[in-house]
């Protein structure tokens, strides 16, 4: 960043993976570090790109249903949230990023909280934060653990506290990948029947919401998939590691959210 600027951090996870809970956390601590979360720009991008197909405030589907059902219409295919924000979103969070950039002009530093869900908004995000460098830090929560804290806020019946826990599946594989060179830093190490049985719990849990039948066989052939890419039918154990670089990686199930907090700090700071 240029002399006097603030400093912005990236902070990237699948969702549920506790990047709130310790964004809270620094904020107790430092109440005047700035935070963008995907909730303050996504909304009002979701209305307009619905908007741009024919959908109306006011109508009896929400525009994230809109969207999903122009898509079915137009290609005559069924898809995750995850494609659907990537074929129709491509770009949409460069505003996002500028805020980010002029609050960090104001000397003020900046947390973005979203999840980068494919290689190319990685790029983007990378390309448009080239020259004023913003660090990244990722959030990693192992997948079982994640799942039980996602059942356990679903059990307080809360319907804005819902969570669906297949969504961080799908998030899943653009964040990491196992490790194929011993120079790469290990993230976690999972027992794969373990992770392959939380899958399983996440999917049938999504299909127990009474999920459109055209999409179950979408759901089968992402476990399938997902299933060979990580390889938990040929090993006991696999050795995660992040698919991009980043300056810093914790591990949310070792370490306390105020520890995460703190260690935030310290390399915003630096």
């Amino acid at each position: 960043m240029a002399a006097n600027s603030g400093q912005i951090l990236l902070l990237n996870g699948v969702s549920s993976s506790g990047k709130s809970t310790i964004i809270h956390e620094i904020h107790k601590i430092n109440p005047d570090i700035k935070i963008l979360k995907v909730d303050d720009w996504f909304p009002e991008i979701l209305q307009k790109k619905a908007a741009s197909f024919g959908w109306q405030a006011g109508s009896d589907a929400g525009p994230w249903l809109y969207i999903c059902n122009h898509a079915h219409r137009t290609t005559g295919q069924y898809y995750f949230d995850t494609q659907i924000r990537e074929m129709f979103f491509e770009g949409a969070a460069i505003e996002f990023y500028q805020k980010a950039k002029d609050i960090a002009k104001n000397q003020q530093n900046v947390i973005i909280d979203t999840v980068l869900e494919n290689d190319r908004e990685h790029k983007t995000f990378d390309d448009f934060f080239k020259i004023d460098k913003a660090l990244k830090v990722l959030i990693y929560c192992p997948m079982n653990v994640l799942l039980e804290r996602v059942e356990t806020r679903n059990r307080l019946e809360i319907a804005r506290e819902y969570r669906n826990a297949f969504q961080s599946f799908e998030q899943f594989p653009a964040l990491y990948k196992l490790q194929e060179a011993k120079s790469e830093t290990i993230v976690d190490i999972v027992e794969a029947d373990v992770l392959e049985a939380a899958l399983e719990k996440a999917i049938q849990e999504l299909i127990k919401h009474n999920i459109p039948d055209p999409y179950l066989p979408k759901l089968s052939q992402f476990k399938i998939d997902f299933i060979k890419k990580f390889r938990l039918s040929e090993k006991k154990e696999v050795l995660l590691v992040a698919k991009h670089t980043y300056d810093l990686i914790l591990n949310n199930f070792k370490e306390t959210p105020v520890e995460s907090a703190k260690t935030i700090l310290k390399l915003l700071n630096s």
